[in-house]
């Protein structure tokens, strides 16, 4: 498979045009331009390059993608997700997915709130789950400012909330004893069976009496 810059014009006429050395010059001459625009592209293709761009490039992109949050104090990083995201974050503005972009480009992922999901008065929401070290008072504030540049204008910010993770081990000691326990048991004791014999002595006597009558 050719590339764009392997391409010569030559190469794509039919034989029917090949055959004339007319067409054939005007294609070579056609190619050797075609060459030198497409060896200039890289260097116009800036959207695309954003992540190797220098800050001031950023910068500048900043103000022409006309990002509604920009500021000079926001790190490279930051900077350069603002700008990547300005062109939806103004096809969206308004909505939470905006509010959740401009969110994401400085701080990271976050959860949006709706007042009925927690018990709120009617048109506020509220911004949950940043993580990442604590923020100071200046950050807090850009932060905020970043919300209130993309939210609903009748929409209100009722806060902004943080979770942290702290991981903890915990270790458990339990004494343990051990008891031995010995059991003799006693034999079952029945009377035991006597047999006896009885012998019984009796005496006889016998008495005669002899009467004589004389």
């Amino acid at each position: 498979m050719k590339k764009v810059d392997d391409v010569l014009v030559t190469d794509l006429l039919p034989s029917s045009l090949a055959r004339s050395e007319v067409v054939r010059d005007v294609a070579q001459a056609c190619g050797a331009s075609l060459h030198d625009v497409v060896g200039r592209m890289s260097e116009l293709l800036i959207y695309s390059c954003i992540d190797e761009l220098e800050e001031s490039v950023i910068d500048d992109l900043a103000w022409q993608f006309h990002v509604d949050f920009y500021d000079t104090g926001l790190t490279l990083a930051q900077k350069r997700a603002l700008v990547k995201s300005a062109i939806k974050d103004h096809k969206y503005k308004g909505t939470p997915w905006a509010v959740k972009s401009v969110v994401k480009a400085i701080r990271g992922d976050v959860v949006l709130q709706d007042w009925y999901q927690y018990g709120g008065k009617p048109y506020h929401f509220r911004v949950n789950g940043l993580g990442g070290a604590m923020v100071s008072a200046d950050e807090l504030t850009r932060l905020v400012a970043a919300i209130y540049s993309v939210k609903n204008v009748r929409s209100w910010l009722d806060g902004v909330s943080f979770d942290w993770t702290v991981q903890a081990s915990k270790r458990l000691a339990i004494p343990l004893m051990l008891t031995k326990s010995i059991v003799i048991p006693i034999p079952k004791v029945t009377p035991p069976d006597i047999v006896a014999t009885k012998h019984l002595t009796g005496a006889l006597g016998l008495l005669k009496e002899v009467h004589i009558h004389g």
